[in-house]
């Protein structure tokens, strides 16, 4: 996890300073969430600043330990547009057992709080960085030792 959350910084330092930041767009768009999980967005604009971001992928935390992944992952967020970035709130849905909690359930339910920022933006391609912290509710875990687990990753998004 501490290597996760290494990588993660270094990378967004890195494209902080190579790429063109622009302010983050509510546009309509359908994107592709390289991390954790791996995703395919629909982000829909709701008024001027606030848009709903739909995912459906595969939860990989797996992935970041060199293990098999195969967790079917939607997630619904609610979110704010800022002039640099944009933060919200959400609600993911496993529907596998999380294998890091020892009890057999068919599905659990986590709030997520998205973290995000526009890297680059061209006409018809964005690229974005995110990091989310999920706690798990439905049913109740404490992913150890740290309590929340970490989504986000690189996305990219097309307009439509």
């Amino acid at each position: 996890m501490r290597r996760f959350i290494v990588i993660c910084v270094a990378m967004l330092t890195y494209l902080s300073a190579t790429l063109a930041f622009a302010e983050t767009q509510n546009r309509k768009s359908v994107g592709l969430l390289l991390g954790d999980p791996i995703a395919i967005s629909l982000k829909i604009p709701v008024q001027g600043k606030t848009f709903v971001d739909l995912r459906a992928g595969i939860w990989t935390w797996h992935f970041w330990q060199e293990q098999s992944y195969n967790t079917p992952y939607l997630s619904i967020d609610y979110t704010w547009n800022f002039p640099d970035f944009y933060a919200g709130i959400g609600i993911a849905f496993f529907f596998a057992d999380n294998p890091k909690d020892e009890r057999n359930y068919p599905a659990c339910a986590a709030i997520r709080f998205p973290l995000g920022r526009e890297l680059y933006s061209q006409e018809n391609f964005s690229v974005l960085f995110e990091l989310a912290p999920i706690y798990q509710v439905a049913p109740a875990y404490n992913f150890k030792p740290y309590i929340f687990e970490l989504n986000g990753g690189l996305m990219l998004r097309h307009p439509f």
